[in-house]
């Protein structure tokens, strides 16, 4: 099937492959173990999309912090170029001053 995960489509491929090396459908004997598995299934499934949602929502969480780092790098970078022109301008000022001094 097309809209099959391919979580689903192992899971159905070891049952299947559980059953034909137990001997197929008719020598296949259903235990308690088997039947309670099969309760829980559902609840084993809503923990398996919790901590898929829980690491989407740290992967999430990480992207956004790496996006701050690079602002804030960038932001920083460019602070750097404002105080080294101002920096250069104020040393072209003093060895204008030093100049007009030496004349």
């Amino acid at each position: 099937m097309e809209n099959l995960t391919e979580e689903s489509l192992v899971a159905q491929r070891l049952i299947f492959d559980s059953i034909s090396v137990s001997g197929g459908l008719g020598s296949f004997t259903i235990t308690k173990q088997l039947i309670l598995s099969m309760r829980n299934g559902h609840s084993r499934y809503k923990e398996a999309e919790d901590e898929r949602n829980r690491r989407m929502s740290e992967k999430d969480r990480k992207s956004a912090e790496k996006r701050r780092a690079e602002q804030l790098a960038s932001e920083l970078q460019e602070k750097k170029r404002l105080l080294q022109k101002q920096k250069n301008e104020e040393i072209a000022a003093i060895d204008e001053q030093l100049k007009g001094l030496r004349k």
